[in-house]
């Protein structure tokens, strides 16, 4: 994963908004690391590829939002 950190400080010098990164974040150590920059970390196709082969969908989008998310966010 890049280092966000500069790219994050310049675009927050351009704007109050809440910042989001979300290409690439598939697994709790890119969470980890976006949250220490940026105000969101957006999961989308490892999500959407974990409820594709699962059984119960449901289930493992819950399962896999449990997985991803840091301990100190949990």
């Amino acid at each position: 994963m890049p280092d966000l950190t500069s790219r994050i400080a310049e675009i927050r010098e351009l704007t109050s908004l809440p910042l989001a990164v979300g290409f690439g974040i598939s697994n709790s150590g890119h969470v980890s690391t976006v949250q220490k920059v940026a105000d969101a970390a957006i999961v989308g196709s490892a999500l959407v590829r974990t409820m594709q082969e699962a059984d119960d969908p449901v289930a493992a989008a819950g399962q896999f939002v449990l997985g991803i998310t840091p301990k100190d966010l949990a």
